[in-house]
């Protein structure tokens, strides 16, 4: 049998109690732990969450998404101006 230290003394005493349990009953206690876990997730799944936050992170500050570029974008926002007043130049 191992030794176990733990820093904190209610975990010695609890560990001490499961040792003293039958080899079934500290089976059933691990599957109930084990089933109380988050279930892992694919490596690459993660990833797609993580872009899919990122996506939503710069959306909510306005982030343009578009094939364009910004000067095409303003070129199109001054080109669909119906009325164009006088600018002086900066």
């Amino acid at each position: 049998m191992k030794a176990f230290s733990f820093n904190e003394p209610w975990v010695n005493g609890a560990v001490q109690r499961l040792l003293g349990l039958s080899a079934s009953t500290r089976r059933a206690i691990i599957r109930i732990l084990e089933g109380s876990l988050p279930p892992k997730e694919d490596p690459e799944e993660e990833e797609e969450q993580v872009q899919r936050r990122l996506a939503t992170f710069w959306s909510s500050f306005g982030a343009w998404e578009g094939d364009g570029t910004a000067e095409e974008l303003a070129a199109s926002i001054r080109n669909a101006r119906t009325i164009n007043p006088d600018r002086e130049p900066f």
